[in-house]
């Protein structure tokens, strides 16, 4: 089961593409917290994943380690195991705080896109002014202790012209786990994705340029769909489990199928209350809806099996149905397989023994 408690709606920045908005002062208390950790380990066959997110989780950092507290406690006396996430926007972190999580074995991930330019570009604190000084500052701390955290970089309509340069400050300053998360709720038009084509045909070449220096880069564009030509597409392991293994509950107890469509606490997509449980009929609808995409040009695509259009939560923000998607979101799809498959045929041609010894050994 993953299961994600959205403890706080407070944050220190005012990103442009946040899904999580609109922020406010509410915040979990340990009772509903308590309750909702008693729901997933009652949901959970044998391992819970378990993961803490805002706001800026960490701005409740006292709830934080009480509610490990009480997950160890559970997991002694039903015999699951527990494993806990977080991301961070970095503006909390300490080095006594960083050096909890590493001991409680978090693991982690932190919000920086990039370079200056290209971070400032989205991610603002309130008034708008830049926080990428003090995010990276944050960031650094933690660093100390997972020298190779992962980094989620949002590629934005705004950061689009930075994105390279973005990923270059990332490479040169010993970033070598990075996340691009497409923003698909962007003002995307045909000249702003002209520049993203050439901003990742540029990435591309840079990840090639990195393994060839035996320096290699993580990136999950690339990485993910090398590995669905290598899997014949995408695995049922590899795709959520919306609603039925993957659940978010707000700080108001209600349940949500991810908590990408949590935001606002809206009453369209919850599906069911820590009091009440899931709701028979949520369960039914999910157990019949799930997985299935119902897009005819989907059905008649080369590389359907390696196109991620089976996440449920962009195709509703999009489309408004689960099993619908858009077109940004082939458009996205076939760019990240066109581009794996291009680094992937060139350095497996090379025989780049990084290459061979990351995707074959």
């Amino acid at each position: 089961m993953d299961f994600t408690l959205i403890i706080t709606s407070r944050c220190q920045l005012d990103c442009s593409y946040c899904y999580a908005k609109p922020h406010s002062s509410i915040s979990m208390d340990y009772k509903t917290a308590v309750k909702a950790i008693d729901f997933a380990f009652d949901h959970t066959k044998s391992e819970l994943q378990l993961g803490f997110f805002g706001g800026e989780p960490l701005l409740e950092f006292e709830l934080i380690k009480s509610l490990v507290e009480y997950s160890e406690f559970k997991r002694k006396e039903t015999g699951k195991n527990v494993f806990f996430k977080l991301t961070t926007n970095g503006l909390a972190l300490t080095e006594e705080i960083a050096r909890y999580l590493t001991d409680n074995q978090f693991f982690m991930a932190v919000s920086l896109d990039g370079s200056p330019d290209s971070h400032n570009s989205c991610r603002t604190l309130p008034g708008g002014g830049p926080s990428h000084t003090d995010c990276y500052k944050g960031i650094n701390i933690l660093r100390k202790f997972i020298p190779d955290v992962e980094v989620i970089f949002v590629i934005s309509k705004n950061n689009s012209e930075y994105l390279y340069e973005g990923i270059y400050w990332l490479v040169e300053n010993n970033f070598t786990n990075i996340s691009l998360n497409f923003d698909y709720s962007s003002d995307w038009g045909s000249s702003s994705l002209d520049v993203l084509t050439h901003q990742m045909e540029l990435i591309t070449d840079l990840y090639i340029s990195q393994m060839r220096k035996e320096k290699p880069v993580e990136l999950s564009f690339i990485t993910s769909k090398i590995r669905t030509h290598l899997n014949g597409g995408y695995r049922s392991c590899d795709k959520c489990r919306f609603g039925l293994e993957e659940l978010a509950v707000t700080p108001s107890g209600n349940i949500y199928p991810c908590e990408r469509l949590a935001g606002g606490d809206p009453e369209e997509m919850k599906i069911g209350s820590l009091d009440t449980g899931i709701a028979p009929e949520k369960l039914l609808w999910l157990q019949n809806t799930h997985g299935y995409v119902v897009n005819e040009d989907c059905s008649e695509c080369g590389v359907s099996t390696r196109c991620a259009n089976w996440c449920h939560c962009v195709n509703f923000t999009l489309t408004g149905n689960i099993n619908v998607t858009d077109g940004i979101v082939c458009f996205w799809e076939k760019l990240c397989i066109e581009l794996a498959d291009k680094a992937g045929e060139i350095l497996f041609k090379e025989q780049n023994q990084v290459f061979i010894r990351t995707f074959y050994q």
